[in-house]
């Protein structure tokens, strides 16, 4: 997009037909934007990285099957 629309002269509308999105979907994220504007950025945490959690990350998925009896 150029920009949002605030900055333009637009209507909603007529700047997401320009931008080809929908005009609901524009304004959904619009108020959200704003929503998490307001409550400012999630403070940062860290974890820590041992090695039972770091073999644990390198370790393949573990796939599990699962019967399903008919009724």
């Amino acid at each position: 997009m150029a920009g949002p629309p605030a900055s333009s002269s637009l209507s909603c509308k007529d700047f997401a037909a320009r931008a080809g999105v929908n005009p609901r979907t524009l304004t959904w994220w619009r108020s959200k934007l704003a929503r998490i504007g307001t409550a400012g950025p999630a403070p940062a945490c860290f974890v820590e990285v041992t090695e039972q959690l770091a073999a644990l990350a390198a370790a393949p998925p573990i796939a599990i099957a699962a019967r399903v009896q008919p009724l």
